[in-house]
């Protein structure tokens, strides 16, 4: 929950009405006094599988705000299928990606002025992963969880760089 009023600026919003029950609902509009209003945000699966998030308020500000970093990931999540990797923590790395479908390749970059914290990193399937950075290769320890594998990416200074090498 959060106050997005300071946030709004005259960006523009719509409440969401769902016209089938199985909308699912993941944000929730209220007036300034607490009263529940129309949804924020949704989530949508046809009948051929087809899915879809619809955003209606502020849908693009903030996107920088942990709270939506969160909800966005997790929407990108479920449209892929829970095909995804995941980042555990509030850092603004950016990931490139690439796969076969059984290797993946993920380079991370600390796009931010801070230092990045060690994280938690997560891909499906994944059995084991060799970290580059540099110039050093390292073993990275995979625990298994709801069929992700996990495991936690060094720290990274402002603006440097880490590969991960992921067998599954």
């Amino acid at each position: 929950m959060r106050d997005v009023r300071p946030a709004f600026f005259g960006k523009g919003g719509w409440a969401l009405i769902p016209q089938d029950p199985k909308v699912q609902v993941i944000s929730q509009l209220h007036s300034l006094v607490g009263e529940p209003l129309e949804a924020g945000a949704c989530l949508y699966e046809n009948s051929l599988g087809g899915r879809v998030c619809v955003l209606g308020y502020a849908a693009f500000s903030m996107i920088d705000s942990y709270a939506r970093l969160r909800q966005m990931r997790r929407v990108a999540r479920w449209l892929a299928r829970e095909n995804l990797t995941e980042m555990s923590s509030t850092n603004l790395a950016a990931q490139f990606l690439r796969t076969d479908g059984k290797n993946t390749m993920a380079t991370l970059i600390n796009l931010s002025l801070d230092p990045m914290e060690a994280t938690a990193y997560s891909v499906r399937g994944a059995k084991t992963a060799k970290c580059l950075k540099g110039g050093q290769e390292t073993l990275l320890p995979v625990k298994q969880e709801d069929g992700y594998g996990v495991m936690t990416l060094p720290a990274l200074a402002p603006y440097e760089t880490v590969t991960v090498l992921i067998e599954g």
